[in-house]
């Protein structure tokens, strides 16, 4: 399977390497993957270090449209099988946008139990085949604020 993965934190704390973690095991396993970061982020040298596959795209935030133009772009020239967004920081909301524009289906990594207000969750996740909760707590906020059980796991 082709994956895409989106992290678009700037710095290399637990989220980023969680990531490198599941890329390297998902190659171990003999998929083929490809890391979206931007250029100065943490995960960056740490990715192509460790021999990971990385294109490197710049990302401001959740409100930077331009990226998901960008992002959008490379997933149609690419065509892989997924994307899977990390981050919530441009990755989540522009990653599912893009996903959506490029018909690729996208799955998306909640990594926190803080909550948010439920339309901003309804629009935040409504682009995601699956949301995967890290722990039963992530989960039961998600529920809480609208998403639905049959799409999380």
């Amino acid at each position: 399977m082709k994956i895409l993965h989106v992290e678009t934190g700037r710095h290399f704390l637990g989220g980023p390497q969680q990531v490198t973690y599941l890329i390297n095991a998902l190659r171990e396993l003999g998929h083929d993957n490809t890391l979206v970061c931007p250029p100065d982020s943490g995960i960056n040298n740490v990715a192509r270090g460790a021999g990971i596959r990385v294109q490197n795209l710049f990302c401001a935030g959740d409100l930077d449209l331009p990226f998901a133009y960008r992002l959008s772009q490379y997933l149609k020239e690419t065509s892989p099988d997924i994307v899977h967004c990390h981050s919530r920081r441009g990755a989540d909301i522009l990653g599912g946008l893009a996903a959506s524009f490029a018909d690729i289906p996208t799955v998306v990594s909640r990594r926190v139990d803080n909550t948010e207000m439920r339309l901003m969750a309804a629009l935040r996740y409504r682009p995601f085949k699956k949301v995967i909760a890290v722990s039963n707590a992530v989960a039961e906020v998600l529920l809480d604020r609208g998403v639905e059980a049959e799409r999380l796991t």
